[in-house]
């Protein structure tokens, strides 16, 4: 196991480098990390925004691209992306 933060490029790419290393390639890719604050956004510090946005959308784009050459060495590879119901319909605080 490895632990990281998904919301630091380093770790994402650090996560990828860890696979690498100890195993044949990579035959799914699930992205499902995430989080909010629960407050209004428009109190949110321009760290807490930035922070949301590296962890529930930068992250899955950046571990999808570096993780595609050990996808590419199975034909049978997926990514999976996992929203929350919050991208569908209001939810209250």
């Amino acid at each position: 196991a490895l632990a990281a933060d998904v919301s630091d490029d380093e770790d994402r790419r650090q996560i990828l480098d860890w696979v690498e290393d100890h195993s044949d390639g990579l035959h799914i890719l699930v992205n499902n990390a995430g989080g909010n604050i629960t407050r209004p956004a428009t109190e949110y510090t321009e760290d807490e925004w930035r922070n949301i946005f590296e962890t529930n959308l930068f992250s899955a784009f950046e571990l999808s691209r570096y993780a595609h050459p050990l996808l590419a060495r199975h034909a049978a590879s997926s990514i999976v992306n996992v929203g929350s119901v919050s991208g569908l319909t209001h939810v209250r605080s």
